[in-house]
């Protein structure tokens, strides 16, 4: 789920862990890709839909007509975005195709006798412990329930349902590894290009972690006083330790008019940076969320070393809220109008992934969710 500047909120846990799930695999994907192309090329085209010629007549009237030249500029995003749907829509039956290919290749081989029973075999029950069932239920707010998407009233969800829930996730992500490892040993060549969004190139002011020189740039456009992107924090932090300098992550921001809190934290966030400690500060302003405030912003500061004056100095400098407000400007033109909002690509383009959409939205690993869910309900 995401927040948008209408605020349109439906709380989901469930939708809060694919935001996170969906971006790490976008990121493999990519970087698979590069490997496998490395010397190759691509055919296809992003213009599946494309629009009338210029002086195509759509209406005459008594002074004369409207030609589609007219109302190019005024259909050509909606155009260009119709052209991405066809295309996810293509290059979703070709993922889900190869991989029942792929998984039917292994019965064979394997002596099973269908690929229900192939993926029963892989992946084991974890025992979950109360500590980590604790840190779930803190994680996700669940300490008074959670509202039941079946009836719409609010449930009280106990342990033993999440432990059995974390034991069969450990379970899924063994099964999803396995398809990972299929199809990363299956050579796959893109033919159908990518639909990409154009995004402003990062420049040397603004926060980026990892390696600015990386072929991969995950872009995040984010709220401080959002739950969706505090939850999606993690996010950043698994993209960091799971590829290193193979990937630059920049952070820009995008308060919403609905979050008081939002503007401010940023500006305290810029402050932070100023110091080098952006990253730090954003954790911290994300794991007390519910605690933002101008009060405690000098606190937090302090918690992590920074130079009070210089801090308190910044937080009333005009400039600084240039600088929240330039990089809200570069969120807009790239076209994230919600939070949180990625682009995983390269430094100037990349593939938009808007909150938490259904898995399936994205280009991704998805292929493996979507088998292990369809074979093993």
């Amino acid at each position: 789920m995401s927040e948008k500047k209408s605020k349109q909120n439906v709380n989901s846990t469930t939708n809060a862990i694919i935001i996170g799930l969906s971006v790490v695999l976008v990121v493999f994907i990519i970087l698979f890709v590069n490997e496998r192309a490395k010397g190759g090329s691509t055919s296809g085209s992003t213009e599946i839909v494309t629009p009338l010629a210029d002086e195509t007549v759509i209406l005459k009237y008594n002074g004369g007509d409207v030609r589609a030249k007219e109302i190019k500029g005024n259909i050509d995003s909606r155009v260009k975005q119709l052209s991405e749907e066809v295309i996810e829509m293509y290059k979703r039956g070709a993922e889900n195709a190869l991989v029942e290919k792929l998984l039917n290749a292994e019965v064979q081989k394997k002596g099973v006798p269908n690929v229900n029973a192939l993926l029963e075999s892989i992946g084991t029950a974890s025992e979950v412990s109360d500590a980590e069932v604790n840190a779930f239920i803190k994680e996700n707010n669940l300490e008074k329930g959670f509202k039941d998407p079946m009836t719409g009233k609010m449930r009280k969800v106990s342990k033993d349902e999440i432990k059995a829930h974390l034991s069969n996730r450990a379970k899924v992500n063994q099964r999803q590894d396995y398809i990972e490892s299929l199809m990363a040993g299956a050579n796959v060549e893109w033919l159908l290009k990518e639909p990409r969004s154009q995004v402003p190139a990062f420049t040397a002011d603004e926060p980026l972690k990892g390696n600015p020189n990386a072929k991969v740039v995950v872009y995040e456009h984010s709220d401080f006083q959002c739950p969706y992107c505090a939850r999606g924090k993690s996010v950043v932090t698994e993209i960091a330790a799971a590829y290193g300098d193979k990937v630059a992550i920049v952070f820009r921001h995008l308060p919403l008019d609905f979050h008081p809190e939002a503007k401010p934290a940023a500006i305290a966030s810029v402050c932070a940076q100023q110091q080098g400690k952006f990253w730090e500060y954003h954790d911290k302003l994300f794991d007390n969320q519910k605690q933002l405030g101008a009060a405690n912003y000098p606190k937090w500061a302090k918690e992590l070393g920074l130079d009070e004056a210089k801090f308190n100095e910044c937080l009333k400098n005009p400039a600084t809220v240039q600088a929240v407000e330039k990089s809200q400007a570069l969120s807009e033109q790239a076209g994230a109008n919600s939070t949180p909002t990625f682009f995983v690509g390269s430094k100037t383009e990349g593939k938009k992934i808007a909150g938490a959409q259904p898995l399936q939205e994205f280009k991704s690993y998805r292929r493996a969710t979507e088998i292990v869910s369809r074979n093993l309900k």
